[in-house]
This record gives C-alpha cells, sequence and structure tokens, in this order.
C-alpha cells in the first residue's frame, strides 16, 4: 500500500471474469465483448412483469441507483456483477425476466457491427433468484432520473484524527522532513506491532500559498497513523525518523487480523467486495444478504469486526 496516495489497503474483488469493470470494483478489462451464455430454458424478453402475474419467492429488491441492462431481444441480463471494459460490453449478472426494449426509446445505445446488441442504464426493481441466475422484473426507472449524491471532499476523507495542537501544527525537524524520511516512516509504521493503518492530510493551512504548496509537500502534511497497542511508543518510534506533522491515534483492530479476515472470507463466498475501513471493522459489499452472511460473520469474528451491505435494497411496503 502506498500510503500517499491511499489510507486503506485496496478493495479486495471477486468477479465472474478476469476483465470486469464490476459493480463493486474494477479488475481489468477485455478488448473484445464477449458471447452472452445461452440462456436456459426461460422467457427473458416482454413486457415489465406485474407482480400479481408472476411466481416470486423473498422480498422485492431494488438496485436504488442506476445499473448496466444489456442484452438483445432474445435475452438481455442486469449487469449486477459487473461489465467488461470492451465495446461493447460485456454483462455479468442473471437473465432479466420480463424486459421489453422496446418500453425504452432513446433510453440506450446499439453498436456498430453488433446489430440488436443493447445497452443502456436503469434502476430496476424486482424478484432476484440467485439460485436460477434470474431477475424478475417489476420496474425499471430511468436512470436520467436518478439524482446522484454529492462526493466527499478529500478533505473530510482524508482529515487528520488529532486535535490541532498548542501552537498549532508545525515542522518539528525540517533535516528529517523530506519525501525520503516520509516514505521511511510510513514502511516503519506498518513494521509496528499493533498497525491499523495510515494515510496523509495534506495540511494546506500550514502552507503560506495555500495553491502554492498542493499535493504532499511533506512539509505541508500531516502523517497519520493508527496503532491498537501503545500510541506512546509508536510515537517515539517514529519520531527518530520524521520530522514534520505526525497524528499518532489509537485503531480498533490490526492491519493484519482484517487482511487475514478478508482473505478468508473471500476464499468462501464469490462476488464480494471488501476493504478494511479506518482500522475499526471489515466492509463488506454483496449483492443481497438476507441478515444470513451477517449473523455468520458475527458468530465467526465477533459483532461490529465485519459490516455486510447489500448492493439490492429491500422494498419497504407503502404506509
Amino acid at each position: 500500500m502506498n500510503p500517499i496516495k491511499d489510507r486503506r489497503p485496496p478493495v479486495l474483488v471477486v468477479a465472474l471474469a478476469l476483465c470486469t469493470s464490476a459493480a463493486l470494483g474494477i479488475v481489468g478489462c477485455a478488448r473484445e465483448a464477449p458471447e452472452i451464455p445461452a440462456a436456459p430454458a426461460t422467457q427473458a424478453s416482454g413486457s415489465p412483469s406485474n407482480e400479481s402475474e408472476v411466481e416470486t419467492t423473498g422480498p422485492l429488491l431494488t438496485s436504488g441507483t442506476p445499473v448496466g441492462v444489456m442484452g438483445t431481444d432474445e435475452e438481455t441480463r442486469v449487469c449486477f456483477y459487473g461489465e467488461t471494459l470492451s465495446l461493447p460490453p460485456g454483462c455479468l449478472g442473471p437473465l432479466l425476466i420480463g424486459w421489453d426494449w422496446a418500453e425504452h426509446p432513446g433510453e440506450y445505445r446499439e453498436y456498430e457491427g453488433h446489430p440488436g446488441r443493447r445497452h443502456g442504464q436503469f434502476i430496476v426493481t424486482g424478484y432476484l433468484d440467485e439460485t436460477a441466475g434470474t431477475f424478475t422484473l417489476v420496474k425499471a426507472g430511468s436512470a436520467d432520473e436518478y439524482v446522484y449524491p454529492e462526493e466527499v471532499p478529500d478533505e473530510e476523507l482524508f482529515a487528520t484524527a488529532c486535535p490541532e495542537p498548542e501552537g498549532g501544527w508545525r515542522v518539528l525537524d525540517e533535516t528529517k522532513t523530506n519525501e525520503d524520511t516520509m516514505y521511511e516512516m510510513f514502511e516503519a509504521a506498518e513494521g509496528i506491532d499493533g498497525f491499523s493503518m495510515s494515510w496523509i492530510d495534506s495540511y494546506t493551512a500550514a502552507a503560506p500559498d495555500a495553491q502554492e504548496h498542493s499535493g504532499n509537500d511533506p512539509k505541508h502534511s500531516i502523517l497519520n497513523v493508527k496503532v491498537v497497542d501503545d500510541v506512546e511508543a509508536a510515537e517515539a518510534a517514529l519520531r527518530e525518523i520524521w520530522g514534520g506533522m505526525l497524528c499518532i491515534t489509537t485503531g480498533k483492530r490490526t492491519q493484519a487480523e482484517l487482511l487475514a479476515m478478508q482473505r478468508e472470507i473471500h476464499s468462501e463466498h464469490e462476488y464480494l467486495s471488501s476493504a478494511p475501513e479506518d482500522g475499526e471493522y471489515l466492509g463488506v459489499s454483496t449483492l443481497y444478504d438476507d441478515g444470513t452472511l451477517q449473523r455468520e460473520f458475527d458468530r465467526r469474528y465477533g459483532a461490529g469486526a465485519v459490516r455486510v451491505r447489500s448492493e439490492l435494497k429491500v422494498v419497504e411496503p407503502a404506509p
């Protein structure tokens, strides 16, 4: 991990192919669009399904946000597991039962040289059958209707965890405040027993000219380290290397512990993405969890060690 670029270990994604842009992460690319696998003996096209007309099991689910829909009049898939980075893209996901492209004029594109191949972004609501590999459509909303939330500014994502010291943040030893000592300090931090995570806060307020001193200037950056054990001992050790601004705080779990959980989980479960979060827990994203996964991880690792997030949300009945 390069703490200059990222405050967390890389997200681990298990996708359906080696070259995919998953809804939960990107792990590669492809030059040629793969052929869509042959459909099983089930209808995959036609008018969107009415809830009263289809046999369904499980809760009514919605993507909540736009997701790729791709296919032909004969077969269409909803790309819950991602899309290949090709032209046209390939779709990784279940068959979409009850889809009719004629219901969505102007909301998709077609590709020269690939007659009948269509691709668009839609908010889909319906019933998921992961065993059968199908999603039975009840409603499809245009991506144009979705309002994307504002991105959290970097200064908030990478904010320093310590309060400002008396007299303000300042460099203690300029001879030990440079790129070499910055990288050396981060490497030393990862070797500390109880290391949890590290990141850098570009502290522009410490610069006379915030426009002039941008990026990761060592003299205008606060290096942040979380450790599970002795904070004072960690700071003393790192001060032998680093003379710039430094913040050492307490993490709940070590990075080694979180990465071990991550490896174990991905060895047993397909189609997940995960990443250690703030030195506190392992965040896991999956297509849909009815609570079974969360209960399994709570029993195995303890409550709060793993937090499962479902990409599909249950549609609550109207009051």
